[in-house]
């Protein structure tokens, strides 16, 4: 069973979980034949049952180097920065190509940060996946989030040695002492290949997805090159270990250094030459893994998420979100780091660690970091020291540029993944000042894991760890590092590393340096106390280069004429904005914007960093609010069918609007007829409407979204928009129901009225106001095809024939239960155009009805026999 807290002790690793493997069939997807005649090699990538947004931009817009800063040529094998290759076998389960791939990224950033070489395990990576066992189990197939739930989970990469690689024989040895931990990963945007060019030149070898054509015509044997031309999509995965702008292909010039895995005998040794044009590379998946602790960093890690992130949920219409974890900790532990998964780029992340949650409000902040600035996706971690007793809560807000926040969750995905949820550990919301709601639904017994992590260690001893306000720096600016306060520290020793003004330091700071040389920069810091002593490297915590990116989250931005906006710009140490006139000041990392009129406006910002300076655009489009978009502002509607098409995309919320009750849940959300509370959130952007009782008595309201639009309504009984209160709500509705069509954002079908009384309709996006166009109907008689009885169950009691028709139509009532019976005919606009009484009969009765006098169309039909009310469409021809 799953545990809440998975402790890792760190002498002797052993993981809280463990994933016996037992063997499966070959996949045949996984095996081809490189060329006629050849062996068989095995293939092995497998994409994952989800995308990420990479929100590719061109690369020349990165805020890294350019490839013109680069050389023209680099091989990592020349500079001992990568292993050789190995093989991944064949028979039936050697399909382990993203195995060998990520352990040989980890190998080559190893060699780059100054370690020695060192033959990791393929084998434990592969065994020790921890996913549908059927589906991908060992051999099966794999790709860079499976593979990065494995490492990022502390699991391994263990020694060769102590797990070597067999593909006959595959249990997972989860009981293995790591040779290091790989807490963070790195997915690079598909196809940049500036930035994979200077990841490989820093970092060291790139894992990278590729199609390798089964029939063998894309590889030269002559000259170990290939170029594929085809549109069919990864099937392999090999690791880029440098690349030559004169090599000559197939495809044209130039050409990247690769390492496969299927041994040293084939190609050059194993490596081979994939030309610049080929029209798959880096297509699907881009990889690395930068960051190394040590087995004595950390003792104890804090997740829920044991196979990291299995996919996304969005959250519509807001730029951020807020996620909370709880933590159990048995005895007084330092934290030292927090972590989470940002499957956006571009995104902004704070971090706060509380000591109580009751439940609806955080309290006893003890630690917090805010305005983390995560430019490309990963698995991260941050250094945040806390010391903790027992529980303890960690708050993650994120936001990003667009409209719809896409968060990372751990759920069941059959085939896939299947976690266990823990009922009491996980909570989110959409905006700072709404409620928290469970990740675990108590109703289905469903839900998901977030992926929010602490890591920890049992010490009374100081620990080196340290900040830099920049990860990217322009020559000359100033980068300034702070050491974070924790348990007692007497004495400061500092290295900042190659081409600083300041080479080192012996006080505990914050120190400002600056940097005379370009490239990453490798910074020290060693602590003692009381305690005992500590020693921190930061291989490559600072990129510095001749050129940075001012950058605002969003490229457009659009709100009603009257609100203000907050704008954030990122990349620089000074901004200047324009045009001032619109803005609360024209300085300043983050402004304030209020257009005075109607209209689109271009706000530019300018930003500086030493010698460097960039500038980055934001169009802010100040509109009209919708008409009815207040109380008092409601638009008269009448039944006949479609009211038009409205839009809530810059509609608002008044504060005296009715809203749901905020102790109402997901819960009631599921129930037929209920004013829904969602996300958080009562109101967001309504509209207002009203409407006059039709003579019928009755009310069917249709919404139907355009385009994704979902919304929720309400109606009110008032005479006047100040009487309308959340008392006078007569019914409500959102889609969270069977009883809702298909196609439909929101019914309420046959609500019983008074004639001739004023009634308010108020229409709400859905999960806390989504925004978006929906078509409004209003009808003045029930709208389902099937009967409606008000008393009693069974058998169709009222038949009507032929339906659809033309002139005559033919009425038959079962069981009659009174001597007074009447029919009642109603156009689409609620006016009764012939009405029909009997009395003194029971039973059955057989009748017909004349309407060639009335036009074509549809008609509501209502039978009452005094036990029951029958409700019918009549559509003449």
């Amino acid at each position: 069973m799953k545990k809440t807290v998975l402790h890792l002790i760190l002498f002797c690793l052993v993981s809280a979980i463990a994933y016996p493997q037992s063997g499966t069939g070959p996949n045949s997807d996984l095996k081809s034949q490189v060329l006629p005649g050849d062996p068989e090699y095995f293939l092995g990538y497998k994409p994952a049952p989800f995308k990420i947004n990479y929100q590719k931009r061109p690369a020349s817009d990165m805020r890294y180097k350019s490839a013109a800063a680069l050389p023209a040529m680099l091989d990592l094998r020349l500079e001992e920065r990568v292993t050789g290759a190995k093989n991944q076998g064949e028979g039936n389960y050697g399909g382990n190509c993203t195995a060998f791939s990520s352990i040989g990224s980890i190998e080559s950033r190893w060699l780059s940060m100054g370690f020695p070489e060192v033959d990791l395990s393929e084998q434990n990576l592969a065994a020790c996946y921890g996913f549908d066992e059927e589906n991908w189990g060992y051999g099966q197939g794999a790709n860079q989030f499976v593979n990065s739930a494995y490492l990022t989970r502390l699991n391994g990469p263990v020694l060769e040695e102590d797990d070597p690689y067999n593909v006959d024989i595959h249990p997972c040895k989860d009981d293995l002492e790591p040779a290091a931990l790989i807490p963070d990963s790195r997915w690079l945007p598909v196809r940049d290949f500036e930035l994979l060019k200077h990841t490989v030149y820093y970092y060291g070898a790139v894992y990278v997805g590729i199609h390798w054509d089964v029939s063998g015509g894309s590889f030269n044997a002559s000259d170990n090159t290939y170029n594929y031309a085809g549109n069919n999509a990864a099937n392999h995965a090999v690791l880029v270990c440098g690349w030559d702008d004169a090599k000559t292909t197939a495809g044209g010039t130039g050409a990247w250094i690769v390492k496969n895995s299927w041994g040293t005998g084939w190609g050059d040794n194993g490596f081979f030459y994939i030309s610049y044009q080929d029209s798959q590379f880096a297509g699907d998946e881009m990889a690395y893994f930068p960051v190394r602790w040590e087995n004595n960093d950390v003792d104890t890690i804090f997740m829920h998420d044991e196979l990291g992130f299995t996919g996304t949920i969005p959250a519509p219409n807001t730029s951020q979100f807020f996620e909370l974890a709880k933590f159990n900790v048995l005895s007084s532990h330092l934290v030292t780091h927090v972590g989470v998964a940002v499957p956006e780029p571009e995104t902004v992340l704070d971090f706060n660690v509380y000591d109580d949650f009751d439940g609806e409000n955080l309290s006893n902040l003890i630690g917090s970091r805010s305005g983390i600035y995560v430019e490309i996706p990963g698995i991260y971690t941050f250094a945040l020291p806390v010391k903790v007793e027992d529980d303890f809560y960690v708050e993650v807000k994120r936001e990003v540029g667009n409209n719809e926040v896409n968060y990372p969750v751990e759920s069941v995905d059959p085939g896939f993944s299947d976690p266990i949820y823990n009922p009491d550990a996980n909570w989110f919301k959409r905006e700072e000042a709404g409620a928290w709601r469970s990740t675990f639904f108590e109703a289905t017994g469903g839900g998901f894991n977030l992926t929010v992590r602490a890591y920890a260690k049992k010490t009374d001893g100081p620990r080196a760890l340290f900040t830099a306000n920049k990860t990217q720096a322009c020559i000359s600016s100033e980068v300034v590092y702070t050491y974070l306060e924790n348990n007692e520290a007497t004495s400061f020793s500092w290295d900042f590393g190659e081409g600083s003004d300041i080479a080192t330091a012996d006080t505990k700071g914050p120190h400002t340096v600056k940097y005379t040389t370009q490239g990453t920069k490798t910074v020290t810091l060693i602590v003692n106390g009381p305690g005992g002593a500590d020693t921190t490297i930061r291989h490559d915590i600072v990129d510095v280069g001749v050129a940075i990116r001012v950058n605002i989250l969003s490229s457009k931005i659009a709100f009603p004429f009257g609100e203000s906006a907050e704008i954030t710009a990122y990349g620089a140490d000074n901004y200047a904005w324009t045009p001032s006139n619109i803005l609360d000041q024209s300085s300043g990392q983050t402004v304030i914007v209020t257009p005075p009129d109607i209209g689109t406006y271009a706000l530019i910002v300018s930003g500086t960093q030493g010698l460097c300076a960039g500038t980055d655009t934001i169009i802010v489009n100040s509109t009209f609010k919708p008409t009815n978009d207040d109380m008092c502002d409601a638009l008269l509607i009448g039944p006949g069918g479609t009211a038009g098409i409205f839009s809530t995309e810059f509609a608002s919320a008044q504060e005296d609007e009715p809203a749901p009750d905020e102790g109402q849940g997901g819960g009631d959300c599921l129930k037929p007829m209920t004013w829904c509370y969602e996300d958080g959130v009562q109101v967001n952007n309504s509209l207002w409407f009203y409407f006059y009782g039709p003579e019928t008595g009755l009310a069917s309201i249709r919404t139907t979204g355009i385009d994704g639009m979902d919304n929720q309504i309400a109606v009110y009984r008032a005479d006047n928009c100040i009487n309308i209160i959340k008392d006078s709500l007569k019914a409500a509705n959102d889609d969270y129901n069977e009883t809702v069509p298909e196609g439909l954002s929101g019914t309420i079908d046959g609500l019983e009225v008074i004639p001739g009384e004023k009634y308010y309709l108020q229409i709400d996006g859905s999960f806390g106001g989504a925004k978006g166009s929906f078509e409004l109907s209003l009808y003045g008689y029930f709208t389902g095809e099937e009967e409606i009885e008000s008393y009693g169950k069974g058998d169709a009691a009222l038949n009507v024939y032929p339906n659809p028709g033309t002139d005559v139509f033919n009425i038959h009532l079962k069981d009659a239960g009174s001597s007074d019976i009447e029919i009642l005919l109603y156009n689409l606009n609620g006016q009764l155009i012939m009405h029909k009484k009997f009395q003194g009969i029971r039973g059955e009765i057989l009748t017909r009805l004349d309407i060639s006098n009335q036009p074509g169309g549809i008609y509501h039909l209502r039978v009452m026999d005094g036990n029951r009310i029958m409700d019918r469409k009549l559509v003449k021809r």
